[in-house]
């Protein structure tokens, strides 16, 4: 890695020596392309510019009690194990503990 990196140093001083005094433009690095070739202003590109920060937005989570209210009863459950098969699984509530779902997953899979 402290060899790849000590060539690229290298190469860009070699690059520098070499188009010092000419403008040029990074595109698809490491390809370089001279500006004034491509009949652009003299100037050098940098890079695109940093896009912002997406806006993040608040999770609009429903509070436990509230979602168990409005999912009442059984409800069956998909679970994809290792070998590329889905089993489903039946719980009676969604406020069941993880323990007794991963018991009934291991029944189903024939886990000891």
């Amino acid at each position: 890695m402290e060899s790849q990196k000590k060539g690229v140093v290298e190469y860009q001083e070699a690059l520098e020596k070499e188009t010092k005094g000419v403008e040029v433009a990074l595109i698809d690095p490491p390809e370089l392309v001279l500006l004034s070739q491509l009949g652009y202003p003299k100037r050098v590109m940098d890079r695109p510019p940093e896009e912002p920060e997406p806006k993040r937005h608040k999770p609009a989570l429903v509070p436990e009690d509230q979602f168990l209210a409005q999912h009442q009863g059984s409800s069956t459950i998909s679970v994809a194990v290792p070998n590329g098969q889905v089993i489903e699984i039946t719980v009676h509530s969604l406020s069941e503990n993880v323990a007794s779902l991963k018991e009934k997953i291991a029944a189903e899979i024939q886990i000891p």
